[in-house]
């Protein structure tokens, strides 16, 4: 699937039958003892090809890395999509990537629309009543 953008050329989104970030949906099951990348959007390559999102450029030990990053995803959800990839994949190691900090961003706006970077705090009712997550503490974006 080809994804449109305004500033520049569409990117190539396909999901092969396995579920995982590929060139091509008909790619083939990825290889026993790869690395299996975890994550959100970032992971997943959001705007680039597959070859170019990080799962896609990295070997350690001369090993492929699985790009199971899901768009959306926190913390608890990685764990858990890579809990039950371990069994099946068994891989040699998993990277787990979340970078919410765009995500505490989006919350603040209407769905699709671009929001400026003023570092504005995030009202405390925008995260649930609470504002525990020590990543946005420490940031200062809790108001």
């Amino acid at each position: 699937m080809k994804v449109l953008r305004a500033d520049a050329d569409p990117w190539t989104l396909a999901i092969s039958s396995a579920g995982f970030r590929t060139e091509r949906p008909d790619a083939p099951a990825p290889e026993q003892g790869s690395w299996l990348a975890v994550g959100d959007s970032q992971v997943m390559g959001n705007g680039v090809e597959a070859a170019e999102a990080f799962p896609g450029l990295m070997r350690i030990d001369g090993k492929p890395m699985i790009n199971a990053g899901v768009p959306g995803f926190g913390v608890a959800d990685s764990i858990a999509r890579a809990e039950s990839l371990l069994a099946t994949l068994n891989p040699a190691g998993v990277v787990l990537i979340i970078n919410q900090m765009n995500d505490w961003d989006e919350v603040e706006g209407d769905f699709g629309e671009a929001e400026d970077d003023d570092d504005d705090p995030i009202p405390e009712d925008a995260l649930g009543g609470s504002c525990k997550s020590e990543i946005v503490a420490k940031a200062g974006r809790c108001g």
